[in-house]
């Protein structure tokens, strides 16, 4: 599963969301009988990516929305892949359950 908290959603209304949705599926998947380790359940929450919507924005647009990060920048769509990537990989097999903001420090500042 996975979320985006893009400009178009306000991150702190995902996180929210996410504290319900992980738990609650725990739940359903815990009544439903399955082994609580057969699947693993993790959310991505990436903010700003440089993808096509930013394709009309100027240089000078695209470095005031990366200034809104700690990190100065937005992400790279690879940026994104790698952690996604990750969580579903084996190294991550004992990953579960977890929220994973990859929005440049913007949640913290």
């Amino acid at each position: 599963m996975m979320f985006n908290t893009s400009q178009y959603v306000a991150a702190d209304v995902s996180k929210a969301m996410l504290d319900v949705a992980i738990p609650g599926a725990n739940r359903v998947w815990r009544s439903a009988n399955t082994p609580a380790m057969a699947l693993r359940k993790n959310a991505a929450g990436p903010d700003y990516v440089d993808t096509a919507i930013f394709a009309d924005r100027t240089e000078a647009q695209r470095t005031e929305v990366g200034m809104r990060h700690p990190l100065g920048r937005i992400a790279n769509p690879n940026e994104i892949a790698a952690l996604v990537t990750w969580l579903a990989s084996p190294e991550a097999s004992f990953v579960t359950g977890g929220y994973y903001p990859i929005d440049g420090g913007y949640l913290a500042r």
